[in-house]
């Protein structure tokens, strides 16, 4: 009896000083996580950072993030909350019916619970409107373009708890219809998608993506190229399709969240498909350029070779805040160029939200350019600051609306003093950026 325990007890001594070998030897090489990480650092040992207890807190963080298979631990959690209990360790990341993994933004966005108004809406189509006459008058064509959601295209899987009420209103519905009350015109790939999901030969969603697959955004790239030729009344170079490889291998991002979960293996996924295809020679010497400003929705299009190819690039905005491609190996920052002179070198201009960014929809351009093109760049440096300063409080109202007790907060608030939510949550969040000055 003695025995087994000496034996026991040593076993236990093994088990607990592997992870520390492991973390100051790294004997196994283990797998990283997926997605973005903030390792703290072994911290710099200071006498009054002991005393005043800072520095037992950084190397208690430093210990969390980097002790011996720490990564391999992770895995092992997120796995059983996800095989056992149906639940995602990732943030944002919701799992829904039969194993479809879902964005919670997207449905928040279909419940119409981020609903920025019909008032809003219309002044933003407004401003949209004279953008496009004015522009198209020097022969440039803007074009806004809302791309699918995934929640919009497969709501039968979202999970029971989120109800789904099919007269809410909702950013997407009205931006429709204030485009077309305001002859805008516009492209709907959220529209088009659900009248070809039964129809479509190939998935035009990944189980385990967020994103459009990448089926679905080459052959949207193909239509945008046609309604450019339509449109400007131009022949561009063609793309010659030779086939589709279906595969049980995932390309990116078509199991992006799959990935995020941070699991031992992908979740359980469909094959996907993915064309093959090349460019006719330089057969058409019109090359367009075109800009996009726009959400994580174009970035695969951006990431193939087909803006390259057909297109003489114009760019691409990222949330009008980042400038692609990079110059010199650093992204520039939108407030790095000259944004009046990029618009008047294009040819198209393409703006492109998906469903749950349409309640900041363009990132703010829109707000710039219109100020630009109505009342001239004196005005607009005038003014830029305040601009400026709209854009960052919108987007700290997303954030406010993004964490959900913290807008639970925002309504207990509202109700308590009897005010209004979009009050509230404006008043929260210029707090929040005089705090964060």
């Amino acid at each position: 009896m003695i025995r087994l325990k000496k034996i026991l007890f040593a076993f236990f001594m093994v088990i607990l000083f592997i992870p520390v070998l492991q973390q100051n030897v790294n004997f196994i090489d283990v797998r990283k996580l997926d997605g973005a990480f903030h390792a703290h650092g072994n911290p710099k040992f200071y006498i009054k950072e002991l005393f005043n207890g800072s520095f037992q807190k950084k190397y208690e963080s430093f210990i969390n993030d980097n002790f011996g298979f720490r990564n391999t631990f992770v895995r092992l959690h997120n796995q059983i909350q996800y095989s056992v209990f149906g639940k995602s360790t990732a943030e944002d990341v919701i799992v829904g019916k039969n194993g479809y993994l879902y964005e919670e933004k997207y449905i928040t966005a279909l419940q119409g619970k981020d609903f920025i108004g019909e008032e809003k809406i219309n002044s933003i189509i407004s401003k949209l409107k004279f953008l496009q006459d004015t522009l198209q008058k020097i022969n440039i064509t803007l074009v806004p373009v809302f791309a699918p959601s995934k929640a919009r295209f497969f709501p039968e899987y979202i999970p029971e708890r989120y109800k789904i009420d099919k007269n809410a209103k909702t950013n997407y519905d009205y931006f429709i219809k204030a485009c077309k009350q305001q002859q805008v015109e516009f492209i709907d790939f959220n529209d088009l998608f659900i009248k070809s999901k039964d129809t479509s030969r190939y998935p035009l969603y990944p189980k385990c993506g967020t994103h459009w697959s990448v089926y679905s955004f080459i052959n949207a790239t193909d239509s945008l190229k046609r309604y450019i030729e339509k449109k400007r009344n131009i022949k561009l170079n063609n793309i010659i399709y030779t086939g589709v490889e279906i595969s049980d291998s995932l390309h990116d991002p078509d199991c992006d969240m799959g990935k995020a979960l941070n699991l031992f293996s992908v979740p359980e996924h469909y094959s996907m498909a993915y064309p093959k295809y090349y460019f006719e020679n330089n057969s058409y010497k019109i090359r367009p350029k075109v800009l996009t400003i726009a959400d994580s929705y174009y970035y695969g299009i951006f990431m193939t070779r087909i803006p390259k190819f057909i297109f003489s690039y114009g760019g691409f905005w990222y949330y009008y805040k980042q400038v692609f491609p990079k110059v010199n190996n650093v992204t520039p920052d939108i407030n790095d160029i000259d944004v009046h002179s990029e618009i008047l070198k294009q040819d198209v201009i393409f703006i492109m939200n998906t469903e749950c960014n349409l309640n900041y929809f363009s990132s703010g351009f829109i707000d710039d350019a219109y100020v630009m093109f109505k009342y001239g760049m004196d005005y607009y440096r005038q003014i830029k600051d305040s601009l400026d300063y709209e854009k960052e409080v919108i987007i700290m109202e997303k954030n406010i609306k993004g964490q959900k007790e913290w807008f639970e907060k925002v309504k207990k608030q509202a109700r308590d003093l009897n005010r209004s939510i979009d009050e509230m949550l404006r008043e929260n969040a210029e707090y929040m950026l005089r705090d964060k000055k």
